[in-house]
């Protein structure tokens, strides 16, 4: 139990707070209820806190022990005890109450029922049940180790063993090192003795609790902490205006010590000072007991709260809400209640009774729902929703060549967001409000997310596919002049080859099948194949007609393939132009379909193309290349076209 300070430096210790360790026959019997020994011959136990003491430090131990009901057989009592020992100590049973010199050094307060009368082999033990100060295990009051007393445990002497609950308490007092034992209210025994140097050498930091034993004869000796013998009712919960009775229970056993009961705060209370007064709060309280022993000890740690209900508010708002939406029920002014339809409905349309949440409702449909209150202050209220239509969200997506992007068509309700469903990790944007696509990659499929605007927006999913471009690539062989002509290894045919520029020379070109007509020697004719599928691509060959009737040593330039594998094979290995001369002011530029450049080199001899960009290889596909130089003449000459690279 705990008291007020007698004096301002004094430390309130709390024992119901505290773990303990139990020894030997030792039991908890429920919450702060210890039996040390049971009514039963040969029992020893020890009960220790966990929690070391400090005898630097002023402190006051409040508690209430049971010695048993057993006077002219009963036997032997309890002692509380300072030790260094240890959570296990546990001394010899019978006349030495669980205290012997294993358990030293040591300084015990004993509370013996027994009368053991002999000097030196027992006790040295007066004719009452008495309180003695003791040291280092000897319980033997004709020893040096007997500080103070024996006195009567009671101040009215006799029998303590009578079934009772007593109140025992210990002030320790550094500053004078003098230690109080109080029972049942009064002063019994003081002693001034520097405990900590006489008894610890120095360690003031020390273990604390109770041993008890029985012997021959036995008695039940019990250790009670407040929360065994002290308890409230509660909480409880009332409507506004009515009333409730709170109890405090106390099973303290001693008709001789008369407790007190009080209650704060007073509102509300009809007697704030009985034990089980009737509370009638206007709004929720907790009224804290004010416990009170004989001896007046209080304890505060026990109190009962109150819940007022407010008039009961079943107020709550569910507003309207479009299919699929969250539509739970908010601004409930009391929460807890029960959610239903009124009436019920029955076309599927369920109801969640803890939140108003409402599933499967009916497009344009309206619902009467129902909020109830139960418990103390039942009441409902009711509310009328109403499910919106959907906005149409649905459009329609092309599948589109990289090079001619589209937009999206058939948009059922203009004015929502275009996004992608999955963010695409190669580049290509959307234009929000258009759907319009921007840098697709060839080849790549885009999942489109359309989201309407509007009251109720939904959203629809559409997916597109960018086409791969047709290979537009041919071959074209230079040929003599007069010779059959025609282009070879057409990627895809069914497209149209032209001049391009048209020839002013009189050549000119069937456009199904490519064939020159009227070519004239040694002239250069850019040839055009322009595929017809639904991706169509174009490339283009450079073709030079040789003058067959010429020295072959006065045709100084064999034209570039329009094609090559760089595979190491040893044939068509690199691109590059092939001559018989060496030309001046010489470069070649090799670009990708869309411009970027990705080789260059001003070697006509050794600097040839292996299909690479700075060491990587590309991939196969076709590829433009431009080519410029002064020929023997002093005259600049340019070659461009396509060249595809085969892997």
């Amino acid at each position: 139990m705990k008291i007020s300070p007698f004096w301002l430096l004094l430390i309130w210790v709390t024992p119901v707070c505290a773990q303990y360790t139990l020894n030997g026959d030792a039991q908890l019997e429920s919450d702060g209820c210890y039996a040390l020994t049971q009514a039963q011959n040969a029992q020893l136990g020890s009960l220790w806190s966990d929690v070391q003491i400090s005898l630097d430090e002023p402190f006051q131990l409040d508690f209430v022990i049971s010695l048993g009901a057993n006077d002219d057989n009963g036997a032997d009592g309890i002692v509380f005890v300072l030790q260094s020992n240890g959570l296990t100590a546990l001394g010899t049973g019978g006349q030495f109450i669980g205290y012997d010199n294993s358990i030293s050094p040591s300084f015990a307060i004993e509370f013996d029922t027994y009368h053991n009368p002999a000097t030196g082999q027992l006790n040295s033990d007066p004719q009452n049940d008495h309180l003695a100060f003791l040291r280092d295990g000897v319980t033997d009051h004709a020893s040096a180790n007997n500080l103070a007393g024996p006195v009567d445990m009671s101040s009215a002497g006799g029998n303590t063993e009578d079934g009772l609950d007593h109140i025992v308490r210990f002030d320790w007092d550094p500053l004078t090192n003098t230690m109080d034992a109080y029972f049942d209210c009064d002063l019994r025994l003081s002693l001034s003795y520097d405990i900590v140097q006489e008894i610890f050498g120095s360690t003031s930091d020390v273990w604390w609790g109770f041993t008890s034993s029985t012997g021959g004869y036995n008695n039940l000796h019990q250790l009670k902490f407040e929360q065994c013998f002290l308890s409230v009712d509660g909480p409880h919960d009332i409507c506004a205006g009515e009333a409730v009775t709170i109890n405090a229970f106390s099973t303290f056993n001693n008709p001789n010590l008369t407790e007190s009961f009080s209650w704060s705060p007073a509102s509300g209370l009809d007697d704030a000072n009985a034990q089980s007064p009737s509370a009638s709060p206007t709004e929720t309280t907790t009224y804290q007991l004010n416990y009170t022993d004989a001896c007046g000890n209080v304890n505060t740690d026990f109190s009962v709260t109150v819940n007022v209900e407010a008039a009961a508010d079943a107020s709550f708002t569910l507003t309207d809400f479009c299919p699929g939406d969250a539509n739970a029920a908010s601004n409930i002014a009391s929460p807890g209640g029960s959610f239903s339809f009124n009436p019920p409905v029955t076309d599927g349309t369920t109801i969640d009774a803890s939140n108003g949440s409402i599933s499967n409702a009916i497009e344009g449909s309206t619902y009467t729902v129902e909020y109830t209150l139960t418990g103390n202050c039942p009441t409902s209220s009711m509310e009328t929703v109403t499910i919106a239509s959907e906005v149409d969200a649905s459009f329609s997506f092309e599948d589109f060549c990289p090079d001619a992007p589209v937009a999206a068509t058939n948009i059922a309700n203009p004015g929502g967001t275009f996004s992608f469903n999955s963010t695409p990790g190669d580049g290509a944007s959307i234009d929000a409000s258009t759907g319009f696509i921007s840098s697709a990659q060839a080849g790549s499929t885009y999942s489109i997310l359309y989201t309407s605007s509007g009251n109720c927006p939904s959203t629809s999913i559409e997916e597109v596919r960018v086409l791969l471009p047709e290979d537009a690539s041919f071959n074209f062989a230079d040929f003599c002049s007069g010779e059959a002509n025609a282009p070879t290894n057409i990627a895809s045919p069914g497209g149209i080859f032209t001049i391009s520029p048209p020839s002013n020379d009189g050549a000119s070109i069937d456009e199904l099948t490519g064939v020159l007509s009227n070519a004239q020697a040694e002239a250069t004719y850019n040839i055009s194949y322009s595929t017809s599928g639904d991706c169509p691509s174009t490339v283009s060959l450079q073709v030079y007609v040789l003058d067959c009737n010429v020295e072959p040593e006065l045709v100084a330039i064999s034209l570039m393939p329009n094609a090559f594998s760089p595979n190491n094979d040893g044939i068509n290995d690199q691109f590059g132009l092939i001559s018989t001369q060496q030309f001046t002011d010489y470069e070649m530029l090799i670009f990708d379909r869309w411009g970027k450049l990705l080789f260059s080199s001003t070697d006509q001899s050794s600097a040839q193309w292996d299909g690479s960009q700075k060491g990587e290889a590309l991939a196969m596909g076709v590829y433009v290349y431009f080519i410029r130089y002064l020929d023997a003449a002093g005259e600049q000459q340019e070659h461009k076209g396509n060249v595809t690279l085969i892997r």
